[in-house]
């Protein structure tokens, strides 16, 4: 298990949402960790909880961006902050913020396949819809929700959570309305 500080946060709400889910997920866990035959029914539903913890993060990050006009976020040049100040869509979508993201490099892993697993862990979190209305491959949810899989989404949020809370902090005084996170996996980073 990893706590990651969650001073990041501009939406309170959001925050203790991403709290409860969570813990919902720790409970999943508990009850992957205790079953291995049943291990797999559980891949589906804790890796679209993992991702939708991804998205809940980085929306609100984009709220700040969009909205937080006197705190501002830190580490974004202005031209970056403008750009999503400016856009109607104010970036509002997974898909487009991912797309954001990478383009100016907000978790600083341009040189890796961070954002291409992101947007794949996204469109894997879409298949929570059964009848799979893109023929998205592979067609069988049993070779989507794999173990390895799992684990790749257990990093990215990791990563991205942290990185978020490295690189994105609110000011001191806006801080602590929010539990920190914790995550319910052994962590795969020091």
């Amino acid at each position: 298990m990893r706590t990651i500080n969650s001073h990041f946060i501009g939406n309170f709400k959001d925050g203790d949402n991403i709290c409860y889910n969570l813990e919902v997920l720790s409970k999943l866990y508990e009850a992957y960790q205790l079953n291995e035959e049943r291990s797999p029914f559980l891949r589906k539903p804790m890796i679209v909880f993992i991702v939708s913890i991804l998205e809940a993060a980085l929306d609100d990050l984009f709220y700040k961006i969009r909205g937080y006009t006197i705190e501002g976020v830190p580490n974004l040049p202005p031209g970056v902050v403008d750009k999503v100040r400016v856009n109607k869509s104010g970036y509002r979508k997974f898909k487009g913020q991912i797309q954001f993201a990478k383009t100016h490099d907000f978790f600083d892993a341009r040189e890796t396949n961070f954002y291409i697993v992101l947007n794949e862990l996204r469109e894997i979190r879409n298949r929570m819809h059964i009848q799979n209305n893109y023929r998205n491959t592979p067609y069988s949810e049993k070779l989507v929700f794999t173990e390895k899989r799992l684990i790749q989404s257990e990093k990215v949020c990791e990563y991205t959570l942290s990185k978020m809370s490295e690189k994105f902090p609110r000011s001191l005084y806006k801080r602590d309305y929010v539990d920190d996170f914790v995550l319910p996996w052994n962590s795969h980073y020091s």
